[in-house]
């Protein structure tokens, strides 16, 4: 039944798609790294907020709540290896939500 799904999904992506999809991933680790450097506090884990989550909720209201879900676990993995601070698979989570949630 996925898979059904999947290919039927993915039968309408073009390159133009895929190159918007791309854009607001990198739009949304760059929201996370500037906030990062303008206040550090952001990025100690009980006070983590989520930065990049407007491309992130863009990308699920577009595209819906799959496409949602990879951009939000994608740019926080990202902005995660740009900025070391501290990774749970929780954070990834929500903010993956946070993307499948508008679609």
């Amino acid at each position: 039944m996925f898979w059904s799904y999947w290919k039927k999904r993915t039968k309408t992506w073009s390159n133009k798609k895929i190159a918007f999809v791309s854009i607001l991933v990198a739009t949304s680790v760059v929201f996370v790294l500037i906030f990062t450097r303008i206040a550090p506090i952001a990025s100690l884990p009980s006070f983590k907020l989520m930065a990049g989550g407007l491309p992130v909720k863009l990308t699920g209201y577009i595209f819906g709540p799959l496409i949602g879900a990879i951009t939000g676990a994608l740019s926080d993995i990202i902005s995660f290896t740009l900025t070391p601070t501290y990774i749970h698979w929780w954070y990834t989570l929500a903010f993956a939500a946070a993307g499948a949630v508008p679609g």
